[in-house]
C-alpha cells in the first residue's frame, strides 16, 4: 500500500490522486490532533491549527 503512495506522487498525470491523498493524510492528522487535545483536556491547541488551516466562508 506504501508504495502505491509512492507511486501516486512519482507519476506524472496523478494531481487528482495527490489532492485526496495530501486531503486524507491531513483530515487524519487533525482528528488525531482533536483527540488528543480533547484527552488532555487543552483544545486551544487544535482550535489555533484549525483557525490556520481551514478557509473561510464568505458571508454577504
Amino acid at each position: 500500500m506504501f508504495n502505491e503512495f509512492k507511486n501516486a506522487f512519482s507519476r506524472h498525470n496523478h494531481a487528482h490522486v495527490q489532492l485526496i491523498i495530501i486531503n486524507v493524510v491531513v483530515f487524519l492528522v487533525l482528528a488525531v490532533i482533536k483527540v488528543f487535545s480533547v484527552v488532555t483536556d487543552f483544545t486551544g491547541v487544535f482550535d489555533v491549527i484549525h483557525a490556520q488551516l481551514s478557509i473561510p466562508a464568505p458571508f454577504f
